[in-house]
Protein backbone atom coordinates (compact mmCIF):
# COMPACT_ATOMS: atom_id res chain seq x y z
CA UNK A 1 0.00 0.00 0.00
CA UNK A 2 2.87 2.37 0.72
CA UNK A 3 4.25 2.11 -2.81
CA UNK A 4 0.75 2.41 -4.28
CA UNK A 5 0.07 5.66 -2.44
CA UNK A 6 3.60 7.06 -2.78
CA UNK A 7 3.50 6.34 -6.51
CA UNK A 8 0.34 8.40 -6.82
CA UNK A 9 1.59 11.28 -4.69
CA UNK A 10 4.93 11.43 -6.52
CA UNK A 11 3.14 12.28 -9.77
CA UNK A 12 1.54 15.37 -8.25
CA UNK A 13 -1.10 16.94 -10.47
CA UNK A 14 -0.33 14.36 -13.18
CA UNK A 15 -1.41 11.42 -11.04
CA UNK A 16 -3.40 8.85 -13.06
CA UNK A 17 -5.54 7.88 -10.08
CA UNK A 18 -6.43 8.77 -6.49
CA UNK A 19 -6.65 5.58 -4.46
CA UNK A 20 -9.64 6.52 -2.24
CA UNK A 21 -11.67 7.60 -5.29
CA UNK A 22 -10.76 4.74 -7.63
CA UNK A 23 -10.22 1.71 -5.41
CA UNK A 24 -11.51 -0.17 -2.38
CA UNK A 25 -9.06 -1.76 0.04
CA UNK A 26 -10.26 -5.35 0.46
CA UNK A 27 -7.81 -6.40 3.16
CA UNK A 28 -4.15 -7.16 3.74
CA UNK A 29 -1.98 -10.17 4.59
CA UNK A 30 1.43 -8.72 5.48
CA UNK A 31 3.38 -5.49 5.79
CA UNK A 32 6.64 -3.74 4.98
CA UNK A 33 8.02 -1.82 7.96
CA UNK A 34 10.33 1.19 7.65
CA UNK A 35 13.30 1.46 9.97
CA UNK A 36 16.08 3.94 10.71
CA UNK A 37 19.38 2.11 10.17
CA UNK A 38 23.01 2.98 10.83
CA UNK A 39 26.29 1.16 10.34
CA UNK A 40 27.38 -0.90 13.34
CA UNK A 41 30.48 1.29 13.64
CA UNK A 42 28.16 4.15 14.59
CA UNK A 43 28.15 4.70 18.36
CA UNK A 44 24.38 5.31 18.48
CA UNK A 45 22.37 2.46 19.96
CA UNK A 46 19.03 4.31 20.13
CA UNK A 47 17.18 6.87 18.08
CA UNK A 48 17.83 9.55 20.71
CA UNK A 49 21.56 8.84 20.74
CA UNK A 50 21.59 9.20 16.96
CA UNK A 51 19.77 12.53 17.22
CA UNK A 52 22.08 13.84 19.96
CA UNK A 53 25.27 12.75 18.19
CA UNK A 54 24.12 14.16 14.87
CA UNK A 55 23.17 17.53 16.32
CA UNK A 56 26.42 17.73 18.27
CA UNK A 57 28.45 17.13 15.10
CA UNK A 58 26.83 20.08 13.32
CA UNK A 59 27.11 18.19 10.03
CA UNK A 60 24.58 17.49 7.33
CA UNK A 61 23.54 13.84 7.44
CA UNK A 62 23.73 11.96 4.16
CA UNK A 63 21.14 9.20 4.12
CA UNK A 64 20.00 6.63 1.63
CA UNK A 65 16.63 5.17 0.75
CA UNK A 66 14.98 3.03 -1.90
CA UNK A 67 13.66 5.90 -4.02
CA UNK A 68 13.07 9.64 -4.14
CA UNK A 69 9.46 9.67 -2.93
CA UNK A 70 8.80 6.24 -1.46
CA UNK A 71 7.21 5.48 1.89
CA UNK A 72 10.69 4.96 3.34
CA UNK A 73 11.89 8.29 1.93
CA UNK A 74 8.86 10.13 3.24
CA UNK A 75 9.37 8.80 6.76
CA UNK A 76 13.03 9.83 6.52
CA UNK A 77 12.03 13.40 5.72
CA UNK A 78 9.52 13.43 8.58
CA UNK A 79 12.20 12.23 11.01
CA UNK A 80 14.97 14.67 10.08
CA UNK A 81 12.63 17.64 9.75
CA UNK A 82 10.93 16.89 13.08
CA UNK A 83 14.27 17.20 14.88
CA UNK A 84 15.69 20.03 12.78
CA UNK A 85 18.59 17.94 11.51
CA UNK A 86 20.22 19.14 8.25
CA UNK A 87 20.14 16.24 5.82
CA UNK A 88 20.79 15.19 2.25
CA UNK A 89 18.84 12.31 0.76
CA UNK A 90 20.49 9.89 -1.66
CA UNK A 91 17.76 7.92 -3.45
CA UNK A 92 18.68 4.51 -4.85
CA UNK A 93 16.79 2.22 -7.19
CA UNK A 94 15.72 -0.34 -4.63
CA UNK A 95 16.33 -1.23 -1.03
CA UNK A 96 19.24 -3.57 -1.69
CA UNK A 97 21.27 -0.76 -3.25
CA UNK A 98 20.52 1.53 -0.32
CA UNK A 99 21.61 -1.26 2.01
CA UNK A 100 24.85 -1.74 0.07
CA UNK A 101 25.59 1.97 0.43
CA UNK A 102 25.19 1.72 4.20
CA UNK A 103 27.34 -1.40 4.43
CA UNK A 104 30.09 0.38 2.48
CA UNK A 105 29.50 3.50 4.62
CA UNK A 106 28.84 5.62 1.54
CA UNK A 107 25.90 7.05 3.50
CA UNK A 108 25.58 7.64 7.23
CA UNK A 109 22.08 6.24 7.62
CA UNK A 110 19.32 4.54 5.68
CA UNK A 111 15.56 4.52 5.92
CA UNK A 112 14.59 1.10 4.65
CA UNK A 113 12.65 -2.04 5.39
CA UNK A 114 13.28 -3.87 8.65
CA UNK A 115 13.51 -7.04 6.57
CA UNK A 116 16.55 -5.72 4.67
CA UNK A 117 18.67 -5.89 7.82
CA UNK A 118 18.36 -9.67 8.13
CA UNK A 119 21.64 -11.32 7.19
CA UNK A 120 23.53 -8.04 7.54
CA UNK A 121 23.46 -7.68 11.31
CA UNK A 122 27.27 -7.49 11.47
CA UNK A 123 27.14 -4.30 9.41
CA UNK A 124 23.74 -2.72 10.03
CA UNK A 125 22.03 -1.67 13.26
CA UNK A 126 18.36 -0.65 13.17
CA UNK A 127 17.46 2.04 15.72
CA UNK A 128 13.70 2.44 15.35
CA UNK A 129 10.77 1.17 13.31
CA UNK A 130 7.53 2.65 12.03
CA UNK A 131 4.09 1.44 13.04
CA UNK A 132 1.78 1.69 16.01
CA UNK A 133 3.16 -1.62 17.26
CA UNK A 134 6.51 -3.34 16.99
CA UNK A 135 7.19 -5.44 13.92
CA UNK A 136 6.40 -9.08 14.84
CA UNK A 137 9.62 -10.09 13.08
CA UNK A 138 11.72 -7.64 15.15
CA UNK A 139 10.09 -7.52 18.58
CA UNK A 140 13.20 -6.08 20.25
CA UNK A 141 13.21 -3.03 17.97
CA UNK A 142 11.34 -0.10 19.54
CA UNK A 143 9.05 2.02 17.39
CA UNK A 144 9.58 5.69 16.62
CA UNK A 145 6.59 6.42 18.84
CA UNK A 146 8.06 4.54 21.78
CA UNK A 147 11.16 6.67 21.43
CA UNK A 148 9.35 9.99 21.28
CA UNK A 149 8.46 10.64 17.63
CA UNK A 150 4.71 10.53 17.05
CA UNK A 151 2.89 10.40 13.72
CA UNK A 152 4.69 7.47 12.08
CA UNK A 153 2.20 4.87 13.21
CA UNK A 154 1.66 3.32 9.78
CA UNK A 155 3.40 0.59 7.80
CA UNK A 156 3.34 -0.50 4.18
CA UNK A 157 0.51 -2.99 4.43
CA UNK A 158 0.41 -5.54 1.60
CA UNK A 159 -3.19 -5.35 0.46
CA UNK A 160 -5.51 -6.37 -2.32
CA UNK A 161 -7.52 -3.59 -3.95
CA UNK A 162 -10.69 -3.76 -6.00
CA UNK A 163 -12.42 -1.16 -8.18
CA UNK A 164 -14.63 1.41 -6.50
CA UNK A 165 -18.23 0.26 -6.49
CA UNK A 166 -17.48 -3.40 -5.92
CA UNK A 167 -20.42 -5.17 -4.26
CA UNK A 168 -20.47 -5.76 -0.51
CA UNK A 169 -20.85 -9.47 -1.18
CA UNK A 170 -17.68 -9.65 -3.26
CA UNK A 171 -15.89 -7.42 -0.76
CA UNK A 172 -16.82 -9.79 2.07
CA UNK A 173 -15.87 -12.91 0.10
CA UNK A 174 -12.48 -11.55 -0.91
CA UNK A 175 -11.81 -10.34 2.62
CA UNK A 176 -12.56 -13.82 3.95
CA UNK A 177 -10.19 -15.32 1.37
CA UNK A 178 -7.39 -12.94 2.39
CA UNK A 179 -7.94 -13.81 6.05
CA UNK A 180 -7.78 -17.51 5.19
CA UNK A 181 -4.55 -17.10 3.21
CA UNK A 182 -2.91 -15.09 5.99
CA UNK A 183 -3.58 -17.97 8.36
CA UNK A 184 -2.13 -20.72 6.17
CA UNK A 185 1.04 -22.13 7.72
CA UNK A 186 2.70 -22.47 4.33
CA UNK A 187 2.08 -18.80 3.57
CA UNK A 188 3.37 -17.80 6.99
CA UNK A 189 6.48 -19.91 6.46
CA UNK A 190 7.07 -18.41 3.02
CA UNK A 191 6.73 -14.85 4.32
CA UNK A 192 8.93 -15.73 7.28
CA UNK A 193 11.72 -16.77 4.92
CA UNK A 194 11.58 -13.22 3.58
CA UNK A 195 11.60 -11.83 7.14
CA UNK A 196 8.03 -10.59 6.80
CA UNK A 197 5.09 -11.21 9.11
CA UNK A 198 1.85 -12.82 7.92
CA UNK A 199 -1.38 -11.56 9.50
CA UNK A 200 -4.80 -10.36 8.45
CA UNK A 201 -5.91 -6.73 8.42
CA UNK A 202 -9.54 -6.20 7.48
CA UNK A 203 -10.84 -3.60 5.04
CA UNK A 204 -11.90 -1.07 7.67
CA UNK A 205 -8.58 -1.11 9.54
CA UNK A 206 -6.62 -1.03 6.29
CA UNK A 207 -8.60 1.96 5.02
CA UNK A 208 -7.96 3.80 8.30
CA UNK A 209 -4.22 3.14 7.90
CA UNK A 210 -4.47 4.31 4.30
CA UNK A 211 -6.01 7.61 5.42
CA UNK A 212 -3.20 8.06 7.96
CA UNK A 213 -0.59 7.58 5.24
CA UNK A 214 -2.17 10.27 3.08
CA UNK A 215 -2.29 12.67 6.02
CA UNK A 216 1.42 12.23 6.81
CA UNK A 217 2.89 11.52 3.38
CA UNK A 218 0.88 13.97 1.27
CA UNK A 219 2.46 17.24 2.46
CA UNK A 220 5.95 15.71 2.60
CA UNK A 221 5.86 14.34 -0.95
CA UNK A 222 4.46 17.66 -2.20
CA UNK A 223 7.44 19.40 -0.59
CA UNK A 224 9.84 16.90 -2.19
CA UNK A 225 8.34 17.54 -5.63
CA UNK A 226 8.48 21.31 -5.16
CA UNK A 227 12.16 21.21 -4.20
CA UNK A 228 13.21 19.18 -7.27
Amino acid sequence: MGTFIAGELAKGDDRPYHVPDAFVNLGCASQLVTSLQVHTSNSAKTMQEFIDNTKASGKTVTWGTSGAATMHATIGHVFFDAYGIPHKKVPFKGGSKARAALVSQSVEAVFGGVNTVVGFEDDIRPLASAGADRDPTAKDLATFGEQGLDGIDFTGLMCLFGPKGISEEVKADVGAAIEHIAGIKGFQKYMGKNSLAAFYTDSAAATKAQDSMYKVMGPVVAQIIASN
